[in-house]
């Protein structure tokens, strides 16, 4: 039985953990995208963590599963759709995100504004997110080279806008703002 859904405290927080070790999966919560996602412990079959829930754009529930090595070597990420029925794709990834008993470090979200979520997984802890968008023509998961250079994007649909936000060493910092021009972004100012 599922625990009740955690509430987070930032509109884009990764998902967070109900509750702690347990022979069984723990179960998360993301309240930016409406996933529930289970922390396998210990890891199953290389399976680390799956997270589901309704697919925006689409009449279809999604499934992604993070499979790999104990304790976060992400190797594969497996897309399935309607309760893992229907298989969709499998994308080679070499990633480290925090898969622990608070956060599973995946984005489910419209990131290029059109109107289909796509996926981020965290490459590590403090080196930002690989970035892949939902192609409705292939009905695919498609790599974004695009989002991958710009360095920590905050996503505003209402403007239709990408925000980078960076600091230097010297403590210089500011902000880069883009939009999207079909599969291509746009530096603004």
């Amino acid at each position: 039985m599922k625990p009740p859904l955690c509430q987070v405290w930032r509109a884009l927080t990764i998902c967070s953990v109900c509750y702690g070790l347990a022979a069984e999966p723990a179960f998360a919560s993301n309240a930016a995208d409406n996933l529930t996602c289970e922390i396998f412990l210990p890891r199953n079959a290389g399976i680390l963590s799956t997270c589901t829930g309704p697919f925006p754009g689409t009449a279809a529930d999604i499934e992604i599963s993070l499979f790999g090595a104990a304790p976060n070597a992400v190797r594969e990420l497996r897309v399935a759709m309607d309760g893992g029925a229907q298989e969709v794709q499998h994308i080679g990834i070499d990633v480290r995100p925090v898969i622990d008993i608070e956060t599973v470090g995946i984005l489910f979200m419209d990131m290029n504004f059109d109107g289909f979520s796509d996926i981020a997984v965290m490459k590590s802890l403090d080196t930002g997110y690989r970035y892949f968008v939902y192609d409705p023509a292939g009905a695919r998961f498609v790599a974004s080279p695009e989002l991958d250079k710009v360095a920590w994007p905050e996503f505003d649909a209402a403007r239709g806008t990408v925000t980078s936000f960076w600091q230097r060493d010297d403590g210089t910092f500011g902000h880069k703002i883009y939009v999207w021009n079909g599969d291509r972004l746009e530096l603004q100012k």
